[in-house]
């Protein structure tokens, strides 16, 4: 049989390399997310310098060229926005818990154990250690979960964002074909 302090160890180590294991997922998202931003961009503005340069040798080239730039522009903007920007999380690391956290379950557990013995009961009374460090145990766990929901969100708009850059041709050919139906050279 393992003792409270036993079960608690194991539970703060666990929840530690959860924390830092998702903590490790968000930072990558982030950076895939930042790799991508920077070939949208330099993609966009090589396409928008073709188009630029061929508007007066071969229009519906310019134009295609043009939208696909605007297209990679776009995607940019959407990955800057919704995977490159700062996620509300907490830290799982929370040095003042012990500060300002033991406080409160002092008064929690003199109450509790006061209350206990007013009634009679026979138990261990509440362990304030053990009720600390389950505290820290569970911000550790809110904390991995909330970079795990960060990091899933950055992820789905990094592959969103990859699906949608891998249709730009279609909108460079509907420029052109357009440009062509309306008479341009």
């Amino acid at each position: 049989m393992h003792t409270p302090n036993e079960v608690i160890d194991l539970a703060e180590k666990h929840s530690q390399e959860v924390a830092r294991f998702s903590l490790a997922g968000l930072e990558e998202a982030r950076k895939r997310a930042n790799a991508l931003l920077v070939l949208l961009l330099a993609g966009g503005g090589a396409l928008g310098g073709l188009g630029l340069a061929r508007v007066d040798a071969y229009l519906p080239l310019a134009a295609a060229a043009m939208a696909g730039a605007v297209h990679w522009f776009a995607l940019a903007a959407y990955v800057a926005w919704n995977a490159s920007t700062t996620a509300q999380i907490r830290s799982w690391a929370t040095p003042e818990l012990a500060e300002h956290g033991y406080g409160k379950w002092l008064a929690y557990a003199k109450a509790a154990n006061a209350e206990a013995a007013a009634r009679g009961t026979t138990d261990n009374g509440i362990n304030v250690l053990q009720e600390l460090r389950l505290e820290a145990v569970r911000n550790c766990e809110q904390a991995a979960q909330e970079y795990r929901a960060a990091s899933g969100a950055a992820y789905a708009v990094v592959d969103r964002a990859y699906r949608l850059a891998a249709c730009m041709p279609i909108s460079a050919a509907a420029a052109a074909a357009l440009v062509l139906v309306l008479g341009g050279r």
